[in-house]
């Protein structure tokens, strides 16, 4: 029994000495994720009505706010992860290297997400245009990366 209670004791001081080692570190991250989710989800807000207001294309203005929103938290969890201590060199070259493999094995998957943005940049066709498709005609309803979807007006 008393050599339950002296591991019980070893225990609970190593874990009050690590918290009070590493308390403030993981607080720093903690409130620099906040911040960092915070700060990426009122910009990318503002910038999606500043585009809106600016008359572009709602998709456009969708996909580029998502992408600036996740590219901030990107940058947040980066600085947070070096806060803890955490070597941030070592995992972006593992992020490189798994972009790099999973590109490779995606080829053709992205090649089609390739052709959305193009079609979301170029804009070939809007939301509320009428298309025609090998005798099926459809009203534009919504354009993704990875697909446009319409409602079905007639067959011809």
């Amino acid at each position: 029994m008393e050599q339950e209670l002296q591991q019980t004791q070893e225990v609970y001081d190593l874990i009050v000495n690590y918290l009070v080692t590493y308390s403030f570190q993981i607080v720093a991250s903690t409130l620099i994720m906040l911040i960092g989710s915070t700060v990426a989800r009122k910009v990318s807000g503002l910038l999606e009505a500043f585009m809106v207001e600016k008359g572009l294309d709602i998709t456009l203005s969708h996909f580029t706010a998502s992408l600036i929103k996740i590219i901030i938290i990107a940058f947040a969890a980066i600085i947070a992860l070096g806060t803890l201590g955490i070597s941030v060199t070592l995992f972006v070259a593992a992020i490189g290297v798994l972009s790099l493999g999973a590109g490779l094995a995606l080829q053709g998957l992205l090649s089609n997400d390739g052709a959305g943005i193009s079609s979301i940049v170029a804009r070939p066709f809007v939301v509320g245009d009428t298309i025609s498709v090998q005798g099926v005609t459809g009203i534009v309803k919504e354009v993704k990366l990875a697909c446009t979807s319409s409602v079905m007006k007639t067959k011809s």
